[in-house]
């Protein structure tokens, strides 16, 4: 298993200059002086997509998922951890998805957010946080 774990890092067989490249660059300090600074460019909002009940006081709920809908924009990008067909068991952690917005501003990003939101599409036994925007 060693070859299959040396190419998981990227490391050659033999060691030589690649190994040797890598362990150079992590054992050289950095000098923050020398680099210039970058400013922020935006904003970005996150939000966690839970299965709970916001009619109930958010309890969590799980169950059969049977559709997961949400495409991703220039602006808002989202992952989830259970696709359509799939379920949530009742003694998982109720989070399964997670939504960034961007925007040029913080207000923008929050708008973005809820554009998104709003056209996600989450249909099963559960219930959601998403049902609550």
């Amino acid at each position: 298993q060693v070859p299959e774990i040396r190419r998981f890092y990227g490391m050659d067989h033999g060691g030589g200059y690649d190994i040797w490249r890598k362990t150079a660059a992590l054992a050289t300090p950095f000098n923050f002086d020398e680099v210039d600074s970058e400013w922020p460019k935006g904003h970005c909002v996150a939000v966690r997509i839970t299965s709970e009940d916001p009619d109930d006081g958010f309890k969590p709920t799980g169950g059969k998922v049977k559709e997961i809908s949400f495409k991703s924009k220039p602006n808002v990008w989202g992952y989830f951890s259970v696709k359509s067909g799939g379920g949530i068991h009742e003694f998982a952690d109720s989070q399964f998805g997670h939504v960034f917005a961007y925007g040029v501003s913080r207000s923008a990003a929050i708008t973005n957010m809820v554009l998104a939101l709003k056209e996600v599409q989450i249909r099963g036994e559960i219930h959601s946080n998403v049902d609550y925007t």
